[in-house]
C-alpha cells in the first residue's frame, strides 16, 4: 500500500541533499508550476496554491515539507495537502502587503519529497525551488486638512462640554474599517478625545475640563493622531502621523443667572492663603480658616476688629472642628496621628495657646467640645470613635463601633454628636450619646435605609431642631426616637437643563440664621450663586450672584464657599475667584 505523510519544514533543513542514484528507481516528483509573480495592498493577505504529483512506483513511505529560503521572508504560513492518491498541493498565504513593505519583494520556497522524516535521503526531482516575487502597493495615505490652530472657546460659567471637529485629516484608503487611529493627547484640559471616519474624512470628539477648574485664560496644547495598519501602531500609513495644535480659551466674563440680583458685599480682605476648611465661632465672633498654602497654618479672622492671626501647623491640616458650646473658643485641627488644639484667646490673640495632641489615627472628621475630642479615622472599616482628653493628653476608644470615614457634629444642646457615613451604600445618620464624654455610647441610627438620598455632608439649624443634609433632604432631630431623624422636607435644589437631561447641584454649604427664619445655601458645583430659603416654608425666596472680582481691568466670577452668621445676624462669607494666575480667597461681610 503506497503512503505518503505530509509534514512542513518550517526551519532549516539539516543534512538535506538532492536525489541521488539510490532514489533513481523511478519514483519522482513533479511540479508544475516553478516561480509565482503576484501583487498585493497595504491590507490584502494574499494565497495561492502549487500542484505537485508523486509518481510513485513502491510501497515506500514518502514524506513531503516545504521551506522558505529567501533572505526576507515575506510568506505567513505553508500547509501541504494531499488531494488524491498520488498529488497534492503547496498552499501558501503571504503576510499582509503592509508587513512586506512596498515594492517589489521576492523569495523562493523549497519543496522536499523524502524516503525519511528527516530528509536525509529524497526522491528524484526533490527539491524543487519556487521562485516567488510579490509587488505591493501601498497606497493608503492621510492627509491633514487643518494647519492652523483649532480654537475651543467657552466661558468660565459654562459646564464642560463636547466638541466634535469634523474633517480635521482625508484619508486615501479603499478599506477604512481595515485601518487603526491611535490618538496621542498632549492636551492638558482636553480628555475623552476619539476619532471618527465618515467616508474618507477623519473627525476628532473630545471633552473639555470644566472652565472653572481650567481657569481664566488660553489653554494650549496639542493632539496627535497616529493612523496604522495595525493595532500597537508599528506599521503607520503614510502621512502619519499628523498634529494639531488645539488651543482652549476660557473667557473671563461669565453670565449671571437668570433671576439673580448681584448680593451688596464688602470685601474685609484678600486672603493670602487657601482655604481648605472654615467654621465660625459664635461667642468669639470670629473665623476660623486651615490652609494648605502658601503653609500649614490655620488663620483666624476677627470680625469685630478686623483683625487676623496665623497659627502655624506642624503637619497638613486633614479636617477642621470649633467649639461652639462651651464658654472657651477651643479649635481642633486634625492631622496624621496627631490633633492640634488651639484655646484662642479673643483678648490677646497672639497669647492664644496651642496644644499638641498625640492620636493613633489618622483624622478624617473630628468634633470638640470642652475637655475632650472626638475622632473619626481614615481607616478601619467598622472602628471605635477615638475620645482624646484634652488635659491629660489620654486615649480612650470608645465601646460602641463606627464607620470609619464618618462625619462628625455635635448637636447644639451639646449632649449628642450625630454622625454620617460616606462610603456607604445606602448612606446613614446615627445618634451618640456623649453624657459619659469619654465613652460616648450610639444610641440608634435613622429609621431608613435608602429611603432618601442624603448626600455626604449636613448642617444643623441654629435652633438644633432640624438637620440638612448635602442633598437637601432635611430630617428632624428630637428627643424622641419615634420623631428623631424622621424625614423632614427637601431642600429645592439648583436645577441645570441642557436640553438634554435636568441634573439637581448639590449643596456644598448651609447656614442658619440666628432667629432660624432663613437660610443660606451655596450650591456645589460652584455656580457664583447664594440663594436664600425660608426655613419655616423651606422655598426659595432669593436668588443672589457675588460682584466680580477684577484684577487689571479683567473681571473674574467670585465663588461662595462658606457663609457665616455671627451673633449680630450678620452674613460673613469666605469666597475665591479663579484668576489666570490663581486662586484668590477672599472675606467678605453682606451689606
Amino acid at each position: 500500500m503506497k503512503k505518503i505523510v505530509l509534514i512542513m519544514l518550517c526551519t532549516t533543513l539539516y543534512g538535506c541533499g538532492g536525489g541521488d542514484d539510490e532514489t533513481s528507481n523511478s519514483t519522482s516528483l513533479s511540479m508544475p508550476i516553478t516561480s509565482l509573480s503576484l501583487s498585493s495592498n497595504g491590507t490584502e493577505s494574499v494565497y495561492s496554491t502549487i500542484p505537485f504529483t508523486i509518481n510513485q512506483k513502491d510501497n515506500s513511505t514518502i514524506y513531503i515539507g516545504a521551506l522558505e529560503t529567501g533572505s526576507t521572508p515575506i510568506i505567513q504560513y505553508m500547509n501541504v495537502y494531499q488531494t488524491a492518491e498520488n498529488s497534492g498541493e503547496l498552499s501558501l498565504s503571504f503576510e499582509q502587503g503592509y508587513k512586506i513593505g512596498e515594492g517589489l519583494k521576492t523569495t523562493t520556497v523549497d519543496f522536499y519529497a523524502c524516503y525519511d522524516e528527516n530528509c536525509q535521503s529524497q526522491i528524484e526531482g526533490s527539491p524543487v525551488s519556487i521562485n516567488i516575487s510579490m509587488s505591493v502597493t501601498l497606497d493608503e495615505s492621510i492627509t491633514t486638512n487643518k494647519t492652523e490652530t483649532i480654537e475651543i472657546s467657552t466661558d468660565t460659567d459654562a459646564a464642560s462640554q463636547y466638541v466634535t471637529i469634523d474633517d480635521i485629516a482625508t484619508l486615501a484608503s479603499a478599506k477604512n474599517d481595515n485601518l487603526y487611529f491611535n490618538v496621542r493627547d498632549e492636551h492638558q484640559y482636553l480628555d475623552n478625545i476619539t476619532t471618527t471616519v465618515s467616508s474618507h474624512n477623519l473627525g476628532l470628539n473630545l471633552r473639555t475640563m470644566d472652565p472653572s477648574d481650567a481657569g481664566f485664560g488660553v489653554h494650549s496644547g496639542s493632539v496627535t493622531i497616529d493612523a496604522c495598519y495595525d493595532y500597537d501602531c508599528v506599521y503607520p500609513i503614510k502621512g502619519s502621523p499628523v498634529s494639531y495644535n488645539i488651543n482652549y480659551n476660557v473667557n473671563y466674563e461669565a453670565s449671571v443667572p437668570d433671576g439673580s440680583v448681584i448680593l451688596n458685599t464688602t470685601k474685609l480682605s484678600t486672603l493670602n492663603h487657601n482655604v481648605l476648611e472654615a467654621e465660625y465661632i459664635d461667642n468669639a465672633d470670629i473665623v476660623v480658616m486651615t490652609s494648605s498654602t502658601p503653609d500649614n497654618a490655620v488663620y483666624i479672622y476677627d470680625t469685630k476688629n478686623n483683625t487676623s492671626q496665623k497659627i502655624p501647623l506642624t503637619r497638613p491640616a486633614t479636617s477642621l472642628a470649633v467649639d461652639n458650646i462651651s464658654a472657651a473658643a477651643k479649635i481642633a485641627v486634625g492631622h496624621d496621628a496627631l490633633v492640634t488644639v488651639i484655646n484662642y484667646d479673643n483678648i490677646t490673640p497672639s497669647a492664644s495657646d496651642v496644644i499638641t495632641l498625640a492620636s493613633t489615627s489618622h483624622v478624617y472628621d473630628l468634633a470638640i467640645k470642652g475637655d475632650y475630642v472626638w475622632i473619626s479615622p481614615y481607616q478601619g472599616q467598622w472602628v471605635n470613635i477615638e475620645t482624646i482628653e484634652i488635659s491629660t493628653n489620654s486615649i480612650v476608644k470608645a465601646s460602641s463601633s463606627l464607620r470609619h470615614r464618618s462625619l462628625l457634629k455635635i448637636h447644639p444642646t451639646g449632649e449628642y454628636l450625630y454622625t454620617m457615613t460616606t462610603d456607604t451604600s445606602p448612606r446613614d445618620i446615627a445618634k451618640t450619646d456623649l453624657s459619659d464624654p469619654l465613652h460616648p455610647v450610639e444610641l440608634y441610627d435613622s429609621p431608613y435605609h435608602g429611603d432618601y438620598n442624603i448626600g455626604a455632608d449636613f448642617w444643623y439649624s441654629n435652633n438644633g431642631q432640624y438637620i440638612y443634609t448635602k442633598s437637601g433632604t432635611s430630617f428632624r432631630a428630637t428627643e424622641d426616637r419615634n420623631t428623631d431623624m424622621t424625614y423632614a422636607g427637601t431642600l429645592p435644589l439648583m436645577v441645570e437643563d441642557d436640553s438634554n437631561w435636568i441634573s439637581y447641584y448639590d449643596i456644598s454649604h448651609i447656614e442658619s440664621s440666628n432667629d432660624n427664619t432663613q437660610l443660606v445655601l451655596i450650591d456645589d458645583p460652584a455656580s457664583g450663586t447664594l440663594r436664600y430659603i425660608d426655613s419655616g416654608t423651606i422655598q426659595q425666596t432669593h436668588l443672589f450672584t457675588l460682584e466680580n472680582t477684577e484684577v487689571d481691568t479683567v473681571k473674574y466670577r467670585t465663588n461662595p464657599l462658606y457663609a457665616f452668621y455671627n451673633n449680630s445676624n450678620q452674613l460673613f462669607i469666605i469666597s475665591v475667584s479663579n484668576l489666570d494666575t490663581g486662586e484668590q480667597y477672599s472675606l467678605l461681610q453682606v451689606q
